[in-house]
């Protein structure tokens, strides 16, 4: 504490920073091993249907951590792409939405923008579900053990995905409920297991 008394201003912003990033970082990858060791049990306890299974903390060995760490920053980055470029056009036209309204524009052509905009929203919904739903399976694929690249992870779930769009789609609005009652109790804490 008192080597970062002695440094001046901007050094010692930079170093908070730093080691700020580096908490993050380590953080990020202690909950990613966490993650996918709770997927492997889960998954493992639905295979054997009762026994005991000890994988819970598969991914904390060293051979298999940054693997693992690698492939969620992967899995992670590529979906947040992709559902961004899903609602680009709805950002967009949001933008566009609101200077209409601070100019005060007439009513039918705020109107007709604001279909425009409920429209490109169903749209990105229906695209991040597409998406979604053929991304399915490679979080489990990898968590299986099934050691592939990234790309074929990706085009296996796709292809196992095809003919279950479905069953995907009964199966996330059985979740419906869940997810709104998650909103006024606990969020997120019991959506994630």
């Amino acid at each position: 504490m008192q080597l970062l008394s002695e440094l001046p201003e901007k050094s010692r912003s930079f170093a908070v920073a730093v080691a700020s990033v580096a908490v993050i970082f380590v953080l990020l990858f202690l909950f990613s091993l966490f993650d996918m060791g709770l997927h492997r049990f889960f998954l493992r306890k639905a295979e054997h249907r009762g026994g005991k299974v000890n994988d819970l903390f598969y991914y904390f060995s060293p051979s298999r951590s940054i693997g693992a760490f690698t492939f969620i920053i992967k899995y992670t980055l590529m979906k947040t792409g992709l559902f961004f470029l899903c609602f680009l056009p709805f950002f967009i036209s949001l933008n566009f939405l609101f200077r209409l309204i601070k100019t005060s524009a007439s009513l039918s052509v705020t109107a007709v923008m604001l279909l425009t905009v409920m429209l490109l929203f169903v749209n990105g919904c229906i695209f991040a579900f597409a998406l979604k739903s053929s991304l399915f399976l490679v979080k489990y694929y990898y968590v299986n053990g099934v050691y592939l690249n990234f790309r074929h992870l990706i085009s296996t779930s796709q292809h196992e995905m095809q003919n279950h769009k479905k069953s995907f789609l009964k199966l996330e609005l059985s979740f419906v409920g869940w997810f709104f009652s998650c909103l006024f109790i606990f969020p997120i804490v019991y959506v994630l297991l």
